[in-house]
Formats: C-alpha cells, structure tokens, sequence
C-alpha cells in the first residue's frame, strides 16, 4: 500500500497525515493573506466571517479528498484480493493416458 512506501507501517497514519496537511495548507495560505493586509496594505482578507468560511471549506475539502482515497484504496484492495483468490475451480491435470511421452514426440505415427 502506499502508507509502506511512504515508510509507514499504517495506512491510518498517512491518511491522518495527508488531512492535517490540507487544513495546515490553508491555515497557512489564511496567514498569509492576514501578513499581506497588515504589512502591505492589500485587503484580500474581507472579513473575520470570510476568512472562517475559507478555513471551514478548506477543512471539508481536505476531509474529503482523504475519505475518497480512502474508498478508491478500499475498492482496489476488495478488487485485487479478488482476483489473487479465485472463485473458479482449480484446473484438473490430465489423466496420464493423454500425456505423451517425450520418447514418442516427433516420431510420426508407425
């Protein structure tokens, strides 16, 4: 899975990691737009009530990409431990009268 090629052992610890990331993405970018009104004097930022709803949409938005990917990573292993554990009979081998003996292979019929 991914969480071992990230060198995690649990996959809940890359998810949980992938959300903080999204919200501290925007918790960062808000911070930003408050230094460049400050300091700059730009007014990007309109309101308290604006910057909330940016945060609280960043917020969902980055717990949905991580409960999308959670469903798309169950949905490919439920697919793959299908296909590695068939359902259909095993093939049987043939009975012995049908194998050829590699002596006879190639020499025609006499």
């Amino acid at each position: 899975s991914l969480a071992r090629l990230g060198g995690f052992e649990d996959r809940w610890i890359l998810e949980f990691m992938a959300l903080t990331s999204g919200v501290s993405a925007a918790a960062v970018w808000e911070i930003g737009e408050f230094a460049s009104d400050r300091w700059m004097g730009s007014e990007i930022q309109q309101s308290l009530e604006e910057t909330m709803r940016d945060l609280s949409m960043s917020s969902l938005g980055a717990v949905a990409t991580v409960l999308v990917a959670i469903l798309v990573d169950h949905d490919f292993t439920s697919r793959r431990s299908k296909s590695t554990h068939p359902t259909t009979k095993p093939v049987m081998p043939k009975p012995t009268s049908q194998v050829h003996d590699s002596n006879t292979r190639g020499q025609g019929m006499s």
